[in-house]
């Protein structure tokens, strides 16, 4: 899902032929030490890295 909504955005959002730089931010407030998703962020950044190289320019973690 994930994957199908980035391709859309990139397909009617994004100007053809401009280079392109995304900032991610994710916000933990409320989850705990031992509550982290760490599979729920990889699965979330996998796809980022590996589909759409060069594209994530940084990834932020707020309130870990």
């Amino acid at each position: 899902m994930t994957t199908y909504y980035v391709q859309f955005l990139i397909s009617r959002t994004l100007v053809p032929g401009k280079v392109e730089n995304w900032v991610t931010i994710v916000d933990l407030k409320g989850v705990g030490i031992t509550e982290i998703p760490k599979k729920l962020l990889k699965a979330l950044t996998k796809p980022l890295e590996t589909l759409f190289k060069s594209r994530l320019y940084r990834l932020h973690v707020l309130n870990a």
